[in-house]
């Protein structure tokens, strides 16, 4: 394995454990529970596998934007399209309240929460490479 190749599994598992979660507010950042904490890390060290093995990946993880939406609920009122993403993902990880469930996203959804996802990604990198002084 190159040196290129280790440098950056290293910079990837770096970044699984002490990566930036970006949050809507930070003042409710602090207040995330530990569960979302640890999806996250072991969201972000599946896609290194991922990764490793040859895929492209440029998006948060779903307990990313579990997390952001988490924040953004307790800042302000969200969308419907807001309500039905974070409902959709909690329900992968939680069993939700009947009637509150939400088993697919219509395509508006669905590009919201890649477009969520991409943009969360990007921040968390830029912060990650910031704090780590590499630009």
């Amino acid at each position: 394995m190159s040196d290129k190749k280790v440098d950056s599994l290293v910079k990837d598992l770096a970044y699984s454990i002490m990566g930036t979660i970006i949050v809507a507010e930070e003042g409710w950042g602090k207040d995330l529970p530990d569960w979302i904490k640890t999806q996250i890390t072991l969201e972000r060290m599946a896609n290194n596998i991922r990764r490793a093995k040859g895929e492209k990946i440029e998006e948060a993880t779903d307990a990313e934007v579990v997390a952001y939406l988490y924040t953004l609920s307790l800042t302000a009122p969200m969308t419907r399209e807001g309500v039905n993403v974070y409902e959709y993902l909690v329900g992968k990880y939680a069993k939700l309240p009947e009637g509150m469930e939400v088993s697919e996203l219509d395509e508006y959804e669905q590009r919201t929460l890649t477009q969520l996802k991409r943009q969360i990604y990007r921040d968390s990198t830029k912060a990650f490479k910031s704090r780590i002084g590499r630009r």
